[in-house]
């Protein structure tokens, strides 16, 4: 498959990616997958009995994730 680099992630040429490619381009577990789609963060399609995420769906699912604040990171404050 050809993959094109956007935002430093590399995302499949053809405009869908499947359940499996989102998984691995996210670097999420199936169980998150499902948990994010019911809370409607995640909107995949459906093609007869296939799940899809548009690249777009993807891209702006990673856009809307909240930025890791320096006292986010689980280190203690000095």
């Amino acid at each position: 498959m050809t993959h094109t680099t956007t935002q430093n992630h590399l995302l499949p040429v053809r405009g869908v990616m499947s359940v499996e490619e989102f998984l691995q381009w996210a670097g999420i577990s199936r169980w998150l997958f499902y948990k994010l789609v019911k809370q409607g963060a995640i909107r995949p399609r459906k093609v007869q009995s296939r799940t899809i995420i548009p690249i777009e769906e993807a891209e702006r699912w990673l856009r809307n994730l909240p930025e890791l604040n320096r006292t986010d990171s689980g280190r203690p404050q000095e």
